[in-house]
């Protein structure tokens, strides 16, 4: 498929608000930390370099498998499932009042994910829409290129294939069709990591023609980018 059928699928997102020819740049907090903390950060995204290598080629990281890692309980009190999910939005509420970087996030969250012997799948089904709650629906597109230019790298270091790709756009159009708020995230989002190169073309249609993307709760949102 050419170019043009990729502009085609996100016909409805504004490509201005990207800059000119759909080219974003990326947000950044110019703020800056005292020395001790900056040297700190350095040390723990050196560390987060080394243990990303180890879990990549570790046969736990794809994203894609077969269902749930958790199994299901029908205790009253919290399942190992909520206990994770709820660690993982506190540490990522912590990463964004905090200003951490994307690499010390992603140190947090793989040893989350490591203690709960649990695949990046089920980290992206927690961190996709703990990510997407930050824009402000008033202004959408502006404020999804601002969050996904400074959190969109966190969510492409968790997907390792292809697969995982299509696995990702999945989970982000099962979110956006939960609520009708969140039902208009889902084209600016493709397109803005799509420009990020997260997304690549490749994916997308193999996304957009496969079997789940038309099921019948989902369509609505996939014909968001017809």
């Amino acid at each position: 498929m050419s170019n043009s059928f990729i502009d085609g699928l996100f016909e409805a997102y504004d490509t201005r608000l990207v800059g000119e020819n759909g080219k974003g740049h990326l947000w950044s907090d110019e703020t800056s930390d005292a020395d001790d903390e900056i040297n700190k950060n350095m040390q723990v995204a050196s560390l987060t370099h080394d243990i990303s290598n180890i879990l990549i080629s570790d046969s736990s990281a794809s994203v894609v498998s077969d269902g749930s890692s958790f199994e299901e309980s029908d205790s009253d009190e919290l399942s190992a499932q909520e206990i994770f999910q709820k660690e993982v939005v506190q540490t990522l509420e912590r990463a964004f009042s905090d200003g951490h970087t994307v690499e010390i996030a992603l140190l947090e969250l793989n040893t989350l994910r490591l203690a709960s012997n649990v695949t990046f799948h089920d980290l992206l089904v927690v961190v996709i829409p703990t990510v997407l709650s930050r824009i402000d629906k008033k202004r959408l597109m502006h404020s999804t290129k601002e969050i996904l230019g400074r959190w969109g790298p966190l969510i492409g270091k968790m997907i390792h294939s292809k697969r995982d790709q299509v696995d990702t756009i999945q989970i982000l159009q099962e979110h956006c069709a939960e609520t009708q708020a969140d039902f208009k995230i889902f084209a600016p989002a493709c397109r803005i990591l799509y420009e990020m190169d997260i997304f690549e073309e490749e994916a997308i249609l193999k996304w957009y023609y496969s079997d789940l993307s038309k099921r019948d709760t989902l369509k609505p949102v996939r014909d968001q980018i017809r």
